[in-house]
């Protein structure tokens, strides 16, 4: 779930075309996948406003019931030509940020996963703590599983969803609201990637 935070932070960017807020919508599909037992985590875009905010944000993921979370930096790319985040004294922001919520985190009971915490300490003490063969989320598949607005899901990088290859074609493996897994799972990964056949 992309999710920004309380309404101040998350109604700032996401709106929908007609320029109407979405994280009422967007909490009510969290209250499904609760409601359902759907393991999930919200992928926060932290912003130059957001760091200002670590508490704040913490507070939020909590009183609404979000057990895990990532955060992905505003950045430059396809339409989005600008970041809030190119000012000087952002990556000393962004240290106080995270040091503050990862006390918070920690302190919790149970404790809030932060994804950028549990890779880096997955980096620091290697297979010890993940076991051996580990590998980031983005490159093992089903590690991520997304879906976008219509129900069609695919895995690694949620931005393949938007995308297609002369080679390959789309990389959207199903639809979650016509299509059984068994239908939908790919025959080979590692083999090149394989679109289901229609049908």
């Amino acid at each position: 779930m992309s999710i920004d935070g309380p309404a101040f932070l998350h109604d700032r960017h996401r709106r929908t075309r007609g320029g109407l807020a979405t994280l009422d919508r967007a909490l009510g599909g969290v209250r499904l996948l609760q409601g359902h037992q759907v393991p999930f985590y919200v992928l926060t875009v932290l912003t130059a406003l957001s760091l200002d905010y670590p508490d704040e944000l913490f507070d939020f993921y909590r009183e609404n019931g979000i057990g895990s979370v990532g955060f992905n930096v505003e950045e430059i790319e396809g339409p989005h030509t600008a970041s809030s985040l190119q000012a000087a004294d952002t990556p000393q922001r962004f240290r106080r940020f995270l040091a503050r919520f990862l006390r918070l985190a920690r302190a919790a009971d149970p404790p809030l996963s932060v994804r950028e915490f549990e890779v880096s300490a997955g980096a620091v003490v290697g297979p010890h703590r993940y076991g051996r063969g580990s590998r980031t989320q983005e490159n093992k598949p089903w590690a991520i599983v997304n879906v976008d607005y219509a129900g069609n899901f695919s895995t690694y990088s949620p931005e393949l969803l938007g995308l297609s290859s002369p080679r390959h074609g789309n990389f959207t493996l199903g639809n979650v609201a016509t299509d059984s897994r068994r239908r939908s799972w790919p025959r080979s990964i590692s083999g090149g990637w394989r679109r289901r056949s229609p049908g």
